[in-house]
């Protein structure tokens, strides 16, 4: 009646720090679950493996097989492709280079790697074992020439758990530290069995490298590791120099420029013996040295780009100042295709614009004159600078003598001393007065041309004659202002020189003159501006209102002008009368705004035969096809239109206040 045996537990599974654990389904197929996430996979969680599966290199694609076509499926993405994936092939090749070379036959940690590395390379094609899988017995054959079918068991002998080397290869230690012969040979002994630079200790022992008389040459590990390690910056110095020899020789042949891709590249050097070695081992290592050799080329491309864009520039530089220095062009020159051709002439027979377009050149031409403009007017202004210091008196001299000059003008004033200077007759006077040819013998530089040295006195006058000019426009705006308020106080109506504008508007006096104004101007008014502005002033002052009333005359033409066009632009309205037109058009703020019907009647008939002639036109090129030829009859004037109401020449006038 009492407790039986105890019954035998079934073994707990291990439980990694993050969770996971390792079960089996029924049918025995291992997965992994995780008690934290109770997520589920059938791939080994990193915390589960040992220190041999971690060494191994991973990837998420697997080979498979359909109809006899292999395909790669990619795990994490759910990925298709036909084409094998670079990451795979590069998989493939470091289970390769860890199954290359002898059996180890040094410690059990390598020989561990050795046979996980070789069962990996067997298993990433898992796919090919299925039914009808025809992949299978060659996958076996390409494991087989890695020199494993050479191994025997009889080849080294197991001490104690331990492997050791063949009892001939054994020496004895020695003290005392190893030779550069003996480090050389050991190097040797490295490249023969095709160890990859950058192999660690028990990747290098995974090529049989113990196996060899050359290892225990050396007096102990520490020596052998020191020797690989400068094994390693030798060897990565050749396979550097072998890429860069191959690289230099396909940019040769035009296969590899600044823009080629990595892949491709790769591809152009999978054929190469210090590439298959280092893909291998250390894939980066390639690549960086593809990128660098890459990045060399593009920079060599575009400093040559730059230096042919330099080229170019200096060329049409180089034109344009010898065309200016020999006065075949000047600054307001524009850019053309014959400049393009006078510049590459210039250059050389063979020289041709290949890096800068038309545009671009256009620029450089461009930039080059303003910048030649900059230096000339810097140039200028500092000989000019240099004469306020010694020629102050004749600036005094010329402030007398332009307001003088601009008062007994009797026309209205320019805005400015240098639109002023544009007029030759005004230069002739200026260059008439004694202290003129004084100021241009003061110049520095008298080897300089003479119309520099124009420029140079023009520039040095240019501050004086603005302030005059200034002070004077004051002066005559001020008056102004008073004469055009007496004008609209009387109503009066001022004479312009606008043809056909000869009528009175308002009912005040008609004043053509100063004189004319100062009759019909209050007294008080009058005796304001004879005291407070000299007789000068007010002919200037005048002479500004009446060319003010012309400028607002012809733009309220033009805008008749445009209201015709708007309204009156139909075939059937070529030849229509006045009074028609009056009749569609009087209503119109444009009509109201031009108060004289002289000049209604004048621009009415100007734009009819502007009408006429471009539908005579429009009615050829339907008809023909063809451009009309010019020289259509214009219309008569309209024949409600008296005679002599369209007079050659006559002062026309309109009141001030009206046309404002």
């Amino acid at each position: 009646g009492g407790f039986g045996p105890p019954q035998p537990q079934p073994p707990q599974p291990r439980v990694a720090p993050d969770g996971w654990t390792e079960h089996q389904t029924p049918d025995g197929k291992v997965y992994y679950y995780n008690t934290f996430t109770k997520a589920t996979t059938y791939d080994k969680p990193r915390s589960l493996m040992t220190e041999v599966e971690l060494k191994l290199p991973t990837t998420v694609w697997k080979e498979y097989v359909r109809d006899g076509k292999s395909y790669f499926y990619n795990a994490v993405t759910r990925e298709s492709v036909w084409e094998e994936p670079m990451e795979f092939t590069r998989y493939k090749e470091r289970l390769r280079a860890l199954c290359a070379g002898d059996v180890p036959t040094k410690d059990l940690a390598s020989l561990s790697l050795f046979n996980a590395a070789r069962s990996a390379l067997e298993e990433c094609t898992v796919g090919k074992r299925g039914a009808g899988a025809a992949g299978a017995d060659e996958d076996k054959r390409e494991v087989k020439t890695n020199k494993i079918k050479r191994a025997r068991d009889a080849e080294y002998a197991t001490l104690s758990g331990v492997l050791r080397p063949p009892p001939e290869l054994r020496k004895r230690p020695r003290q005392g530290p190893a030779t550069d012969a003996e480090v050389r040979a050991f190097k040797e002994m490295l490249s023969e069995r095709r160890v990859p630079p950058g192999a660690t200790w028990t990747e290098a022992m995974t090529y049989g490298v113990a196996n060899d008389a050359r290892f225990e040459a050396l007096p102990d590990d520490a020596s052998r590791r020191h020797a690989l390690a400068a094994y390693s910056d030798w060897a990565r110095d050749r396979s550097r120099a072998e890429v860069e020899a191959e690289l230099q020789k396909l940019a040769r042949e035009g296969k590899v420029d600044g823009d080629s891709r990595l892949r491709d590249v790769l591809a152009l050097l999978s054929h190469v013996p210090a590439v298959q070695a280092m893909e291998a081992s250390d894939s980066r290592f390639v690549d960086d040295c593809v990128n660098d050799f890459l990045d060399e080329l593009y920079r060599q491309a575009k400093e040559a780009r730059r230096a042919r864009k330099r080229e170019e520039e200096d060329a049409i530089e180089s034109y344009v100042k010898a065309m200016l220095e020999k006065g075949t062009i000047d600054l307001s020159a524009r850019w053309g295709s014959d400049h393009q051709a006078a510049a590459a002439a210039a250059k050389g027979a063979d020289f041709k614009f290949t890096s800068l377009d038309s545009r671009d050149l256009e620029a450089v031409f461009d930039d080059t004159l303003a910048d030649e403009k900059k230096r000339r007017e810097d140039a200028e202004r500092a000989d000019a600078k240099a004469l306020e210091d010694a020629c102050q008196d004749h600036l005094l001299a010329f402030a007398k003598w332009f307001e003088t000059d601009l008062k007994a003008s009797k026309s209205a004033p320019p805005s400015s001393f240098k639109s002023w200077t544009k007029e030759e007759p005004h230069m002739t006077r200026l260059a008439a007065e004694p202290w003129y040819g004084e100021v241009l013998q003061a110049i520095p530089d008298q080897a300089k041309s003479d119309d520099y040295k124009r420029k140079v006195v023009l520039r040095f006058l240019d501050r004086v004659g603005n302030k005059v000019l200034d002070d004077l426009l004051d002066k005559v705006d001020t008056c102004r202002k008073l004469l055009r308020q007496q004008i609209k106080d009387k109503e009066m109506t001022v004479k312009t020189e606008v043809e056909g504008a000869d009528e009175a508007v308002r009912s005040g006096p008609l004043v053509a003159t100063l004189g004319e104004w100062a009759a019909a101007a209050d007294e008080a008014v009058k005796n304001e501006v004879n005291d407070g502005f000299e007789p000068a002033v007010q002919e200037l002052a005048f002479a500004r209102i009446v060319a003010d009333t012309t400028k607002r005359i012809d733009k309220r033409m033009e805008a008749f002008e445009d209201m015709l066009t708007d309204i009156l632009s139909k075939p059937h309205h070529v030849g229509m009368l006045w009074d028609v037109a009056k009749s569609k058009i009087a209503k119109e703020p444009e009509f109201e705004a031009l108060p004289f019907a002289k000049l209604r009647i004048q621009v009415f008939d100007k734009y009819m035969q502007k009408l006429a002639s471009r539908m005579a036109k429009k009615s050829l090129e339907k008809k023909d096809g063809a451009q009309p030829e010019t020289g259509d009859k214009p219309v008569p004037a309209s024949a409600d239109a008296p005679q002599g109401a369209v007079p050659s020449s006559a002062n026309a006038s309109v009141e001030e206040g009206e046309v404002a």
